[in-house]
């Protein structure tokens, strides 16, 4: 058998990069240097003014390395309108129609975020917090290890994300490492999440938190 791949679209290198909707499981094969996307769901929240369009569909078996340009995606058609989700910057959450409902889209990369704060726009919106724990394969098992509406232990935690510093990589994480999923309970009715690899204090999108967030996180486990 023989196997090749697609030769990478040209590109402007002078061209103005912001954003993009690529799908986390394929951006090792890209440069990631704008903002990307990855879908999370279909909900029913409400779509503010328009964002942008996808103009290029990339092959998912594109010969690297492409370099990103503004409006290109692996699986969302040439044409599609992308839109600001109502409640939240763009540089978190993007919206497409579906049907009824939106097609919802969160950030899995920013080279512009200095911390959790440009990355996660969830402040003052979370109703409460649970935690899971990935089971070594990259699937979340489904015991909840921890779940708190105590308004004090969701702002401690909220506030760690969001003081946290780009300042490392996730990758840095190795296999047997213990990495739990904190989820974030939003006021709309949905949810986002972020890992947490406690024995190296390391957060998504290598987010390194400040001194005393790994005892804040060990205190909700314990938590009745």
């Amino acid at each position: 058998m023989v196997t090749g791949c697609t030769a990478a679209p040209s590109t402007t290198p002078q061209a103005t990069v912001n954003w993009a909707c690529v799908s986390e499981a394929v951006t090792s094969q890209f440069r990631l240097g704008t903002v990307t996307y990855d879908s999370v769901g279909v909900v029913p929240l409400k779509l503010a003014s328009p964002y942008g369009t996808i103009k290029t569909l990339i092959p998912v078996d594109v010969c690297g390395p492409y370099e990103l340009k503004d409006g290109d995606s692996n699986y969302l058609p040439v044409g599609t309108d992308v839109y600001r989700v109502e409640g939240y910057e763009p540089s978190f959450r993007l919206g497409v129609p579906q049907n009824e409902d939106i097609e919802l889209y969160e950030v899995t990369h920013n080279s512009a975020a200095l911390s959790g704060r440009d990355l996660y726009d969830i402040e003052g919106k979370v109703d409460f917090v649970k935690v899971t724990i990935e089971d070594g394969t990259g699937r979340t098992k489904s015991k909840i290890l921890a779940y708190s509406e105590d308004k004090e232990v969701v702002l401690e935690i909220v506030r760690g994300l969001m003081d946290a510093k780009a300042a490392a990589r996730f990758d840095q994480v190795e296999y047997d490492d213990l990495v739990y999923t904190i989820h974030f309970g939003l006021a709309d009715g949905t949810l986002t999440t972020c890992w947490y690899a406690v024995n190296k204090n390391l957060l998504q999108h290598g987010l390194t938190p400040s001194g005393g967030f790994d005892v804040i996180f060990l205190a909700l486990l314990q938590r009745p």
